[in-house]
């Protein structure tokens, strides 16, 4: 009983925590450090690494927290999750929490049952820099996934017990709530000019234009290698997400493009990567999940920034106006705006 209810007062101080944070148009690092802290409430760790997710991608966004991972580690990490065969990548435990929450939370050594040493992760990536034990986790709400979670131990540490990867699994939603609502009340820069990355299949980063260099002195590398090693992964005919996300920075947003560059025998050898500032309508899915709009009130908020009107939505919809402007209500009422052209705004920024 006493272990139930220190449990229960540690959750209480870890969404305490958590829902402190969120508030619309929050800086994402503001947020995302909340959410460390919140989770340093609940499991002892000795590293960190905290994510965004872009939730209809899939793909790691603006990677903001890393803690106490030496920056070498990086670049293998991602190549690792795109490239290499291994236990708990993010891609199935996602899959997996779509059916059942508590399944996107898992150790190496519960996946590899007991066996650690089979995983290359640990191998030829954690035991190098001391590290010996990780747990994963999918943060993920009703409404979709919105960021990944990774802990690690010292070697000799105890690994994560099932009390602590419970813990996590019900912090999780209240971690992916405040990345949501991070996405809210976001405005965007003017467009800017693209900037282009290349990076090998090391994950090295071979060349990038100067517009690319200022985004990625603001922006974690990983945003970008995670790109191009789907796009390395899908070249190889692996699975993989798009090559492609939209990551959040302060004030704006940026989309990310991933190809592969062949050399004359056919093989893909480079990524090219191509960041640029992201249009209204590319984040349309991002910005109105982030406000648990459903598909329907989505098409109606689309249709309304083309400038149709309540009748031709309608037809287009083939519902009543009634029901249209029922629809256009919902979505004032969650994006909190008193008309259908503030709401416009809120979705797909200045212009629509």
């Amino acid at each position: 009983m006493r272990a139930a209810t220190t449990d229960a007062r540690r959750l209480f101080d870890a969404t305490r925590i958590i829902d402190d944070s969120i508030r619309d148009g929050a800086s994402l690092d503001e947020l995302i450090d909340a959410c460390a802290a919140g989770v340093s409430r609940l499991v002892a760790w000795d590293a960190l690494f905290l994510s965004a997710a872009d939730p209809e991608t899939g793909q790691l966004t603006a990677t903001r927290c890393v803690r106490e991972l030496p920056a070498e580690m990086c670049a293998p990490w991602i190549r690792n999750e795109y490239l290499e065969p291994d236990v708990n990548k993010f891609a199935v435990l996602r899959m997996r929490a779509t059916e059942a929450p508590a399944a996107g939370v898992s150790t190496i050594a519960e996946a590899t049952q007991g066996q650690p040493v089979l995983s290359r992760r640990y191998q030829e990536i954690y035991l190098p820099a001391g590290f010996g034990h990780e747990l994963r986790a999918v943060l993920a709400d009703r409404t979709g996934v919105w960021g990944y979670l990774t802990l690690v131990r010292e070697s000799g540490a105890p690994d994560f017990d099932e009390r602590e990867r419970d813990l996590v699994s019900r912090i999780a939603p209240d971690i992916a709530r405040a990345i949501r609502h991070s996405h809210r009340g976001t405005r965007r820069f003017e467009p800017a000019p693209p900037g282009v990355i290349t990076v090998d299949r090391d994950g090295g980063i071979m060349q990038a234009s100067d517009r690319a260099r200022a985004v990625l002195d603001t922006l974690c590398a990983a945003s970008v290698l995670a790109v191009a090693a789907s796009a390395f992964a899908r070249a190889d005919g692996l699975p993989a997400p798009e090559a492609m996300t939209r990551v959040r920075m302060e004030d704006s947003w940026f989309t990310t493009h991933g190809d592969v560059v062949r050399d004359a025998d056919g093989e893909a050898v480079l990524a090219s990567v191509v960041v640029e500032s992201a249009h209204g309508a590319e984040l349309a899915p991002v910005v109105g999940a982030a406000y648990d709009l459903t598909a329907r009130e989505r098409e109606v908020a689309e249709l309304l920034a083309r400038g149709e009107a309540t009748r031709s939505i309608a037809t287009a919809l083939q519902v009543s106006t009634h029901t249209v402007r029922d629809y256009i209500k919902q979505v004032c009422a969650k994006t909190g705006t008193a008309s259908r052209g503030e709401a416009v705004h809120v979705l797909y920024g200045p212009g629509g």
